[in-house]
Formats: C-alpha cells, structure tokens, sequence
C-alpha cells in the first residue's frame, strides 16, 4: 500500500514534467511528401516559435503564432511564403503549388500542407530552404520522409540540417492499371 501511495504521490509531483519532456522539440520540423496518383502533398508541421522567427526574419512581428486572433492575422503570410520555405524542383524547374492551406496543429504547433501537381518520372529535390533563416547557432532540423502512395513504398528520408537542407529522389512512373481479362469466350 505504500508502493502504491508513493507512485501516486510521484505522479502527481512529476508527471505535469513529464508532458514537457515528451513535447515537440522546438528545433525539429516534421516533413513528410505523400507521392499520389495526381498529384504530391508535402505536410511539414512546425514548432510555432519557429514560425514566429520566420516571420520576423520577413518582416512582420508575431508573439505567439497558437493564439487565434495571431494566427489569423498572419496565416495569409505564411500561406505567401510557404512554397519559399519549401521548395520543390524538377528538371523543368520549380514545381508550382495548386493549393497551400495553414492550420493550427496541437499543442505549439503549425501544420502546412502544400499541395503540388504530381510532377513527372524523374528526378525531383526538395528543400528546407527555411533552415537558412533561423539562427545558425540553434540545433535547428527537420525530419524529412518521402512515400508514394501509389506503390506503397518509401522513396526516402533524410534529417535536413542548416548545412544540407536538400534532397532528391528519383519519381517512378504512375503505374497504368492492368486492363481485366477479356471476358469474351469463343464457342
């Protein structure tokens, strides 16, 4: 019984601690480009004081990017800038965004989701270009995985870093579906 009575007096003392420890990193940056049949999502989830320095790097001063009334006031702005951030080229040169949306994630974060045309087989690199904006001295990164959807496969992952942000992968070709057995019998 008095196990019990000190796990439970432990708990209380130090689990509100132990949600800070399991909290996102505030120099790591998840990014993740799902490949799809027409086109390539890239999803990258952001600490908010690390939009806040971006945004202040470009001019616009924010104080906390998870409050809704910041947010809002600044989600256009970084809606405008999120394909800098994030670039994505072919050979044919940089890919156009057909859609950027920006939400509040949980706890301290911001989640954009770029949405490209599926770009052709080949080559195509990727680039945490915001890297290059936050302070140099700061163990900043992003975790960075790449997954066609469509063959169910990992093309790659890679940690971006201040010192190499980039990364390429080669595109596969859409698969082209296998036309049914014909189901004309001759008597």
């Amino acid at each position: 019984m008095q196990r019990l009575r000190n796990l439970l007096v432990a708990l209380l003392l130090f689990g509100p601690l132990s949600a800070a420890v399991w909290a996102h990193d505030p120099y790591e940056t998840t990014m993740r480009a799902y490949l799809r049949a027409q086109k390539l999502e890239v999803r990258t989830t952001l600490n908010a004081r690390t939009v806040e320095i971006l945004l202040d790097k470009a001019g616009q001063s924010l104080t906390n990017a998870t409050a809704p009334e910041s947010f809002e006031a600044v989600r256009d702005s970084i809606v405008r800038r999120a394909s800098e951030w994030f670039p994505v080229r072919t050979a044919g040169g940089a890919v156009i965004p057909d859609q950027v949306s920006v939400t509040r994630g949980v706890e301290d974060h911001i989640e954009v989701v770029i949405i490209y045309p599926r770009p052709p087989a080949g080559v195509i690199a990727f680039e945490g270009a915001f890297l290059k904006q936050l302070p140099a001295d700061e163990p900043y990164g992003a975790n960075f995985t790449v997954v066609d959807l469509v063959n169910n496969v990992v093309l790659g992952q890679k940690v971006f870093i201040t010192a190499d942000p980039a990364f390429e992968i080669t595109i596969p070709r859409v698969a082209q579906p296998t036309p049914a057995p014909s189901s004309d019998k001759k008597p």
